[in-house]
């Protein structure tokens, strides 16, 4: 049985009673019980499970590269400031100018709606892969054991300038037969970091050369 210091020391005060002087032995011994009574207990620290840990270090999330949108928005603004004064400045037609840049802006709207509207995020957690669809707050989760494969899919288009651009798209390949396909925006260090991600848990994970 293990004792605190206090009753050890108590337990050695006693012992020393018939050596010592009654006085002496009387005030030594409140001074001993002043500490105990106003000495606090010890607390125990909580310690913290490690589950909660685990599991967040299990899961990550891969946003939509937006650096382009970010640049097209500011871009976006400085040209309808600018087209805003050279029209009222030039023409004193204040409602000509806000119909301009009314213009501008619900163009540029559509573009990064009809943008965002096909860009997606990706969670990988320890039992499921979550896709998240940005504009529309939609999520869908496939749990790892319905997964037969993933497969990176490319596709180029060509504009009128002979300018190619590609595209990407994320095909899942389930147990059920079922494909379902996901826009891919990710930036390069982010798209191999997932592809790692994805092997750790699919056994067949197909690529091809991003960007």
């Amino acid at each position: 049985m293990t004792h605190t210091p206090q009753e050890q020391k108590a337990q050695k005060l006693w012992t020393k009673y018939a050596n010592q002087d009654e006085d002496e032995f009387w005030q030594e011994y409140e001074r001993l019980l002043y500490k105990v009574q106003h000495t606090p207990a010890p607390t125990r620290k909580k310690r913290k499970t490690k589950h909660l840990a685990s599991t967040q270090a299990k899961r990550k999330i891969f946003h939509a590269d937006f650096g382009l949108f970010v640049a097209l928005c500011l871009v976006t603004l400085l040209a309808a400031f600018l087209i805003y004064i050279i029209v009222t400045s030039t023409t004193n037609e204040t409602e000509m100018g806000i119909f301009m840049v009314a213009t501008l802006y619900l163009g540029f709207a559509y573009f990064v709606m009809n943008a965002l509207g096909s860009a997606y995020s990706f969670e990988v957690a320890s039992t499921h892969l979550q896709v998240y669809q940005l504009v529309f707050v939609k999520k869908e989760k496939i749990p790892w054991q319905t997964i037969d494969s993933v497969k990176m899919k490319k596709t180029t288009t060509t504009d009128e300038r002979g300018q190619q651009t590609n595209h990407y798209q994320l095909q899942v390949f389930t147990l059920q037969n079922g494909v379902p396909a996901y826009d891919y925006a990710l930036s390069q260090a982010k798209h191999w970091e997932l592809i790692d991600y994805l092997r750790q848990h699919v056994k067949t994970v197909e690529e091809v050369a991003y960007k």
